[in-house]
């Protein structure tokens, strides 16, 4: 790329510098070198250089150095209180694992390091009195927006199974397209895939469905994603003979992904909103496929893959709990939406709207009226601002109340806390304490321990 040049901080020319003048030379690799030929300000620098570990630790004396994986060469060293990674020259033997080299061995060409690497647009190298090294394309693909290997694309997946779900994030993120080989070989080792440790697989699916693209890759590649997620082979072609529908449950799927905020709880609860259709459809006697049952299936489905994959419990919890609900009618009246506030929390009752803004627009034509969701939307909001009583603890009378005024604590006392705070969510009683405690005492006979 003529006159291309990176703008870099001053910790980063340090660092360039110091390695200069000890004798060796340093580049700047990876993604950061891809960011800046996009004309994105990078917000991380890797630097490989020609110096062996011991070689960078001596040539930064004066410095605060971690060795932070001496083994694999690389070195932290501490720049005006900036972290920088300063990794040798490396070429690697055999992927006998298709995860991990079986070694690693130091090089002192920036040519032979550029080989090991995963894609052409990954494979750049910068310094600022060379410019831009670009051994293999990457340039010209990333003005093509085309995702291409480095070398053979078959052995790229082979050492590395998990650069299969590497380059379908970075086609969701970027809106890049496979290069044929490349293509070729994601369907033909997909396989690899089920070698991989399933917190490395999550991390690399979170990346591909907050991307800007996600459901244009998982409609073409479901059959690679099933790999890690088998119970998406069903939804694959499963036709909906409904009238809500004008397509298969996948397609569906791609669509509403398309149609949502890039939220990774939306985006996984969209993902998988919809898995358990295929087992409970029956047809009915108007023709019509019917679903009965699904979100609830559903839910349990997407818990036990979002075990599998070892997802955090937060966000496992919050995809689980917004699947069960989403096909719940939304009715925009301020009794129903306390009623939504007191099953979930407000964030995560705005999350439920997202998701069924994104389930709407996929559905046929007829059937994508979003009036009612965004009204809710924006009554769910008036209520949180106004902060009403949603819960127990909310209420003006407590527990202690009730005590004093004569009740024996127990299942009983609960229940008509219960009782009372259904009173003031529907608006028939204030939340008031000497309100409450006026119902309390004409209620409490009624309620005893069994």
């Amino acid at each position: 790329m003529s006159g291309f040049a990176m703008k870099l901080p001053g910790y980063i020319v340090t660092a360039l510098e110091r390695l200069e003048a000890a004798g060796h030379k340093g580049w700047l690799v990876g993604g950061c070198v891809r960011d800046a030929v996009m004309g994105v300000q990078p917000h991380d620098y890797d630097i490989t250089a020609s110096s062996t570990p011991e070689e960078t630790i001596a040539a930064f004396e004066g410095f605060r150095v971690i060795e932070t994986g001496i083994r694999h060469g690389t070195v932290t060293v501490m720049i005006d209180g900036e972290p920088v990674e300063i990794t040798t020259f490396r070429v690697e033997s055999e992927y006998l694992d298709n995860r991990h080299p079986s070694g690693v061995s130091f090089a002192r060409r920036i040519e032979d390091d550029l080989l090991r690497r995963d894609f052409t647009m990954n494979a750049m190298a910068y310094r600022p009195d060379h410019g831009l090294l670009d051994l293999y394309g990457g340039q010209q693909d990333i003005s093509d927006g085309v995702i291409r290997c480095v070398g053979d694309a078959a052995a790229r997946f082979d050492e590395d199974g998990l650069r299969i779900l590497r380059a379908l994030r970075f086609a969701s993120r970027l809106g890049f397209r496979l290069e044929e080989e490349t293509h070729a070989a994601v369907l033909s080792r997909a396989h690899l895939l089920g070698g991989i440790s399933a917190e490395r697989v999550y991390s690399e699916l979170c990346g591909i469905i907050v991307g800007k693209h996600a459901g244009t890759i998982v409609r073409e590649y479901a059959r690679v994603l099933a790999e890690v997620i088998p119970e998406l082979s069903e939804i694959i072609g499963f036709e909906q003979h409904s009238k809500y529908h004008c397509c298969d449950v996948l397609e569906h799927t791609c669509r509403a992904m398309d149609n949502s905020a890039g939220d990774l709880t939306v985006r996984l609860a969209l993902l998988l909103h919809d898995i358990a259709k295929p087992r409970v459809c029956k047809r009915g006697a108007d023709g019509c496929d019917h679903y009965l049952g699904h979100p609830e299936l559903g839910a349990q489905m997407a818990d036990d893959i979002l075990r599998r994959l070892r997802a955090d419990n937060r966000t496992r919890e919050t995809v689980v709990r917004l699947i069960e609900l989403h096909d719940c009618a939304v009715v925009p009246d301020t009794r129903r939406a306390k009623r939504l506030l007191r099953q979930l929390s407000y964030e995560e009752a705005m999350l439920l709207m997202e998701i069924k803004l994104g389930d709407r627009m996929a559905h046929a034509e007829p059937y994508r009226d979003i009036s009612e969701i965004i009204a809710m939307k924006e009554l769910l909001t008036e209520l949180h601002r106004q902060s009403p009583c949603l819960t127990v603890g909310d209420m003006a009378l407590g527990g202690s109340d009730l005590i004093a005024m004569g009740m024996k604590p127990g299942k009983a006392m609960g229940r008509l806390l219960g009782d009372l705070l259904e009173m003031v969510v529907n608006d028939s009683l204030p939340n008031e304490k000497a309100a409450l405690a006026a119902q309390a005492r004409l209620m409490m006979d009624e309620y005893t321990e069994e």
